[in-house]
């Protein structure tokens, strides 16, 4: 299970990986699951919300200038790993 912060305070929970493309459905036994499992550490818990973890196929993320559009760069599909990955590609990002 990964538990970390977000900039606002938000406790955010997850461990699973679904690669299912554009799929967006929600399984709700995953998030039960995970759920269940957070209240092992966190007892006190007392809302959930679900987001998506974006991949790309090649399992590497997609960093770079976006065609057309000056000054705009585009740094999606980490995955589970985006933020292990937010400062190398933060980083990547300003070389560019």
């Amino acid at each position: 299970m990964i538990a970390t912060m977000d900039t606002l305070g938000n406790l955010v929970l997850g461990s699973s990986r679904q690669f299912v493309g554009f799929n967006t459905e929600i399984n709700e036994q995953i998030i039960n699951k995970i759920w269940e499992r957070a209240q092992e550490f966190f007892p006190s818990l007392r809302e959930v919300r679900v987001g998506l973890r974006p991949h790309m196929p090649g399992g590497k993320p997609m960093i770079g200038p976006v065609p057309g559009l000056s000054n705009v760069f585009l740094a999606a599909g980490h995955e589970g790993e985006g933020v292990t990955l937010a400062l190398g590609t933060a980083e990547m990002v300003g070389d560019m």
